[in-house]
This record gives C-alpha cells, sequence and structure tokens, in this order.
C-alpha cells in the first residue's frame, strides 16, 4: 500500500475481525503442469478459385445473382444453398471470406499452432466453436464439412493429440443442429477419452464436464437460457484446483464487436437468462473460474473482481479475414473504455452489468492462435497473432496469491464491509485497483486473529518524513518514516508492572535504504505468548531481512492486546495490499 508519513498496525484486546475471501479446496498432484494449444473461430470451408477471390477480394458490394450461381456450382459445400434465402448477401460473402482465408492465411496459422505443439509438451488442441461454416442445406454434406475439417485442422498436430470443440451457432446453422450434434457426441466422448482415459459418461448439451487431473472443463451451450445447470455442474466438483468453463458466445458482454449486440449472441444474454445470471457471476467468482470464448472475431481479455473473489475471461479468434489483422496492437486497452458503442437500454444494462467488477480490459480485432498453460502457481495465455511463433502477449488467467483465500476486493467490499469496514470510505481507482486514503483511517476485518500469532504484510509509500514525534496511542505495534529520516517501530519500555511508557526506535535493514517516495513492503510478525514483535522489509532482490537496533529484532508490544483486529492508517496516500494472515490461515486482501 501506499502511506504517506506513516503506517500504523492497531490492535485491541477485543471486537473487531478477520475475514478471508472464499477458499477453493485446490487437489495436488504430479505432473499437474501442462500446456493446451488453442483456436478461436475458423469457419472452415473451401478455398477459393483465383478468379473468385480477384472479383470479390474487398466485399463491399452485393454480388449478382448470377455470380452467386457460378460459385456454388463449383462449391463443395455451399450446392444446396439458395441465394434467395434471408440474408444470402451476408451468408454469400462470409463464403468468400472463409475461402480467401483458407487458401493460405488460414493453413498457415494452424501449421504455426501445430508446429508448437509438436515441439513443445501439449495436452490437447481445444478449439471454441463455430468450427465450419456451415449452410450446407444437406445434412450429409454438413457432416462431410465437419469431418473435413477435423482432418484439415489436426493433420499438422501431433497425430495422437486429442482435439476438443464446442458448439458454435455456424456448426448447426440452417437446420443442420441434429447433423452436428451426431458428428459432436461420439467424436468429444473418444477424444475426452483419449485425453483423460475415461469416457464421460455423457457429451449432451446444454452442458457437459470432465477431470483433467485436478482440473474441470466444462463445456456449454451458449444459447442455453438457464445458468443454473452450468452453476450446479461446477459446485458438484468443490475440490477443482481450476475451473474452465469453455462457451463459444461470451459471457463478458463485448464492447466492441458488431456480432455481438445481439442477446442471443452472449452466453446468458437473452432477457429469459436475467434471473440466473447473477448466479452464473457469482459462481465463476467464487471459484476463480476461467472462461474461452468465440463468435465475435476479436481477441479480447478481460479480468474481473469482485466482492466475490473474481474471474478472467478470454475471447478468442482465428478468423484470418485480412492480412493486416496479426497485429497484438490494441484498439483499446484501459478499463475505461468498456463502455457501450449502442444507444439501446438494454445493451447499455450489460455493460452496466460487468463494468463495476472489471480491473483489466484488451481488445483488438486480431486473428492468431494461443497457447494455455497450467500450473499450481498460475494459468496463463500465451497469444500469437496470424502464424507467429513467438508470443506478443501472454495474459494472466489466474494466480494463486488471486485464489488461496487472499483475493481482490472491489470497491463495494471496501465501502459496504464485505470484508470488513473502514472508519470512513474510501476512493477507489478502478484502473490501477488502489484505494485513496487521507487523514486518519482505519480498516476492521469481519473476523480478528486467532490464536498466539499474527502476520500482516503492508506494502506502502512514504512521500514524506514524519514531521513530529507523535505517540500512536493504543497500538501495539507500527513503523513510520522519522523525522531523523530513518525507519522508527514503536514499542514498549521499561516493564508492564511498572507501568513504563512507549517510544519510537530507531531502526535499519541491511541493504535497504529509508527515504520518501520509495514503495517498500513491510511485515510484521507478532508473538502473543512471548509479547514481542518483529518487522523486516523486502529488499531489491525479493528477500525480507529485518529492521533492528544493536543487534535486536524483536521488540515488546507496546499494548497489552491478545490478537489483532484493526489497521489503521494515518496521513494520506494510496493504498495498494494490505494481508493478515493469521494462525488458523485466515486472511484479508485490498488490492
Amino acid at each position: 500500500m501506499r502511506l504517506t508519513r506513516r503506517g500504523f498496525l492497531k490492535g485491541a484486546a477485543a471486537g473487531g475481525a478477520m475475514f478471508a475471501l472464499p477458499r477453493v479446496a485446490r487437489a495436488q498432484s504430479a505432473g499437474s503442469t501442462y500446456s493446451v494449444a488453442v483456436l478461436g473461430d475458423t469457419h472452415f470451408d473451401q478455398a477459393l478459385q483465383p478468379e473468385f477471390v480477384a472479383s470479390y477480394g474487398d466485399l463491399t458490394e452485393d454480388v449478382s445473382a448470377a455470380d452467386m450461381a457460378r460459385y456454388t456450382a463449383q462449391s463443395t459445400y455451399h450446392a444446396n444453398w439458395s441465394n434467395t434465402e434471408s440474408g444470402a448477401q451476408t451468408h454469400f460473402k462470409e463464403f468468400l471470406r472463409n475461402g480467401d482465408m483458407w487458401r493460405e492465411r488460414c493453413p498457415s496459422l494452424v501449421a504455426a499452432s501445430a508446429a508448437l505443439a509438436a515441439s513443445k509438451p501439449t495436452r490437447f488442441l481445444l478449439q471454441v466453436g463455430d468450427l465450419v461454416q456451415g449452410d450446407c442445406n444437406n445434412a450429409s454434406v454438413h457432416a462431410q464439412m465437419l469431418n473435413d475439417a477435423v482432418a484439415a485442422i489436426r493433420g499438422g498436430f501431433p497425430s495422437n493429440l486429442p482435439f476438443l470443440t464446442v458448439l458454435g451457432n455456424h456448426d448447426y446453422r440452417t437446420g443442420a443442429r441434429n447433423a452436428y450434434l451426431n458428428f459432436a457426441q461420439p467424436f468429444m466422448a473418444s477424444e475426452i477419452a483419449n485425453l483423460t482415459g475415461v469416457t464421460p459418461a455423457a457429451t449432451a448439451y446444454p452442458v457437459y464436464s470432465f477431470r483433467l487431473g485436478d482440473d474441470l472443463w466444462v463445456f456449454c451451450d451458449f444459447e442455453t437460457v438457464d445458468m443454473n445447470p452450468i452453476c450446479n455442474v461446477i459446485d458438484a466438483d468443490p475440490s477443482a484446483r481450476h475451473v474452465f468453463v469453455v462457451t463459444h458466445g461470451p459471457f463478458t458482454t463485448s464492447a466492441a464487436s458488431t456480432s455481438i449486440y445481439n442477446a442471443r449472441w452472449r452466453l446468458a444474454g437473452r432477457a429469459k437468462s436475467e434471473a440466473s445470471r447473477p448466479r452464473l457471476y457469482e459462481t465463476l467468482s467464487r471459484r476463480h473460474a476461467i472462461v474461452f470464448s468465440g463468435h465475435t472475431h476479436k481477441t479480447d481479455y478481460y479480468w474481473h473482481r469482485n466482492e466475490y473473489g473474481g474471474f478472467a475471461e478470454m475471447t478468442v479468434n482465428s478468423v484470418w479475414m485480412r492480412g493486416d489483422l496479426a497485429t497484438s496492437v490494441p484498439f483499446h486497452d484501459k478499463v475505461d473504455d468498456y463502455v457501450s458503442p449502442l444507444s439501446n437500454s438494454d445493451y447499455k444494462k450489460e455493460i452496466a452489468y460487468f463494468r463495476p467488477g472489471l480491473r483489466r480490459y484488451f481488445h483488438n480485432e486480431a486473428a492468431g492462435h494461443y497457447r494455455l498453460n497450467v500450473s499450481d502457481d498460475a494459468v496463463t495465455m500465451e497469444f500469437y497473432p496470424g502464424a507467429a511463433t513467438t508470443p506478443a502477449r501472454i495474459f494472466t488467467m489466474w494466480t494463486k496469491e488471486s485464489a488461496n483465500g487472499r483475493g481482490w476486493v472491489d470497491e463495494r467490499a471496501l465501502v459496504t464491509g464485505t470484508t470488513g469496514a473502514w472508519s470512513q470510505n474510501v476512493d477507489y481507482d478502478w484502473d490501477t485497483d488502489k484505494a485513496s486514503i487521507a487523514g486518519d483511517r482505519t480498516f476492521t476485518p469481519n473476523r480478528q486473529s486467532k490464536g498466539k500469532s499474527a502476520t500482516v504484510t503492508v506494502k506502502m509509500q512514504f512521500t514524506d518524513m514524519a514531521t513530529t514525534v507523535d505517540a500512536p496511542e493504543g497500538v501495539q505495534a507500527a513503523v513510520q518514516l522519522g523525522v531523523n529520516g530513518l525507519f522508527q517501530v514503536w514499542m514498549r519500555t521499561g516493564n508492564r508492572e511498572q507501568g513504563t511508557g512507549n517510544c519510537w526506535v530507531d531502526v535499519e535493514a541491511d541493504g535497504v535504504t529509508p527515504r520518501a517516495g520509495v514503495e517498500y513492503t513491510f511485515r510484521f510478525k507478532i508473538d502473543y505468548a512471548t509479547r514481542l514483535y518483529a518487522v523486516s522489509v523486502k529488499n531489491a532482490h525479493g528477500s525480507f531481512v529485518p529492521l533492528g537496533a544493536n543487534g535486536e529484532t524483536s521488540f515488546a508490544l507496546a499494548s497489552d492486546a491478545t490478537r489483532l483486529s484493526s489497521v489503521r492508517f494515518k496521513g494520506g496516500g494510496v493504498l495498494t495490499s494490505l494481508r493478515g494472515d493469521y494462525s488458523r490461515g485466515l486472511g484479508v486482501v485490498i488490492r
């Protein structure tokens, strides 16, 4: 945390409380580190002949009925498609777009992903729906398109690498839902069995799941209107280390894609989903889940934090429709950019629903391929624009610190006391995850420490030195940057029976120079059995070194408190982190 002038740790013998954000039991096992090759929408289709690429490369003008007929006459998959159906121009231009990109760009993108999978340990290939274009108007032709897509995509990957996909709207478009399900259900059952060694009980939508070692993977139909079955599947497996949810339509409402404005293209976007959407939001947050989605043909990253915990979502895209879309330069990379581009009240309402908990936001128009890296300590997503073989960006999807009971607390929690209460409200900055503090403020967690010891870690910056030697009354331990420019700790002098007073003691730490304007991380360890406490500070190498005076690194508690119940800040500054760890593993983090 950043603190001006002084930071005080205040204790009381009774009252107060300490709260730990919900902890998820996470099984640990050998070999729990793995990677996954990830593709977004692929819209597999027949590669175009050069004459069609030359004629319709820009796709800006309507295509004549004669030219449509000439194309479909040569098409393997769209010969039965009618140019008189609703949306004919839009669909036909999609055929041309797909045919152009599957001549060269998409095969090179898939080949780059396959090369990485062949050179690095990879558990499986994940594709997030719209595997094919669809629009075949014939069940057997649609089935052939699906099989051809699998063959074309997995051909360059290691032959035994499982290939998992999820239902997308194009995968069953033009009346082909049964054709898709007849293909996908046995295909996914076989691929999951190949991956896990266990045949899943079901691969039927609206939701099914499987365990991959310690982790729960959930696949869902994004057009389902009831989120409760998805939540029930997640709740039924409370011991999973990580929870991954795969959906074609994003859960987090896109603020930048014209293809997502229709509510039916969003998981929980329909009016009938409003009643169950909050449960899914809370369930994902409590489990610190990781969501993968597609559909928008954009690369989007969302990092949500709220009073329940938080979750991350990554929307991925492999529709490389133009050569210039192989870039990692963001169109938007600030939370303030997450605003509704439409005046539609329902759409603005959805944006407003997700905005309060959004902490990080990234959006660009790029297409590419991705690699998911999973471990006990972190989950990250590497983004490779186009056919790149070096990641341009790496997105954090989960960290151990974020989900081990030291989660994120947003403004609502800080102000309303979800994890505790401030003596006065604080001003919260959504973009920096920091809370402004001025004057004399005390944070009282909802559960006080228990047992014989307590540890509190405080990140703080002194903007100037103390100007007085005021006594922090009622405080058991404290640190400040003294009037003499040295670190000082507050301690009892003499003995308790004689009732002698307390004083500031100059202390120093090897390799750490006290000065204003530098952020320090202090760690207080309080031992109530011996009535002593120690303070250490993190050095430039990331190690904690003790603060000491004349060879002594332990100091007498300055009060008769038997537990830690609150943390007091005096001065003005910006709070970035406060962590309390107690003997029973309870903790609080404000970040």
